[in-house]
């Protein structure tokens, strides 16, 4: 249900159960006043038909002439526009304790394209095991043959790391416009590639006539290692 109808709904029931109740108040209050001129209208005429007769014996007091007629004092009334501000600060309290209830509960959602401060989470600060260094590759080639397409290449593992085991080099073919060919992969290094050392790698894939470009990556155990380009240096 739409939360400013829920709220327009409450907010007219509030309102017209408010206007009722002041109406009530202002009604009583009038009944009240009248009953009361009544009365004192009737002690008036009672006590002038009866001016010239002797009192009563049993009648020792009665009322003091001077105050007989004396004004008596209005009961304080309580005004309408004091009832009216009431009921409208009773209105809009309650339209916004329903708007609360209704929208409290929703979170606030992000505009798209808004700028999202981004904090990268440390390995020691989540104790999620480091990234293993990167590789060096340091020499790639190919050779297109009548039917299949060789890849060859070498990769360093630098000295300041740890042996890397069942290294494998995988090689993506692709297309001239970019699309996916095949695929092949082959072994790096016989015993794996310690720190320090440099080895090289061979993929022969067939059926590959058609291949336009190709990528290389380099795998342990299911796992992709980094590697970085160093042939230029």
């Amino acid at each position: 249900m739409d939360p400013m109808l829920v709220v327009t709904t409450a907010a007219v029931a509030l309102a017209s159960t408010m206007s009722l109740v002041a109406w009530r108040v202002v009604r009583d209050d009038r009944r009240r006043s009248e009953a009361r001129v009544a009365a004192l209208a009737a002690d008036i005429h009672r006590v002038g038909a009866g001016a010239g007769d002797d009192p009563p014996p049993w009648d020792h007091g009665g009322d003091d002439p001077a105050t007989l007629f004396a004004a008596v004092p209005p009961q304080p009334r309580r005004s309408a526009l004091a009832i009216a501000i009431g009921a409208g600060a009773l209105v809009l309290g309650g339209a916004a304790a329903v708007f609360m209830t209704v929208t409290g509960g929703q979170d606030p959602v992000t505009p798209a394209g808004a700028s999202a401060q981004l904090v990268q989470a440390s390995p020691e600060a989540t104790g999620a095991p480091a990234s293993p260094p990167a590789l060096e590759l340091v020499a790639l080639d190919h050779e297109r043959g009548q039917d299949r397409f060789t890849v060859r290449g070498s990769v360093r593992n630098p000295d300041t790391t740890a042996a890397v085991k069942h290294l494998t080099a995988v090689v993506l073919l692709l297309t001239g416009d970019g699309g996916f060919l095949t695929s092949g992969r082959g072994e790096v290094g016989a015993g794996g590639l310690a720190p320090g050392t440099e080895a090289s790698f061979e993929i022969i894939v067939p059926g590959a006539a058609q291949t336009g470009r190709y990528r290389v990556s380099f795998r342990n155990d299911d796992r992709v290692v980094p590697h970085v380009d160093r042939r230029r240096q």
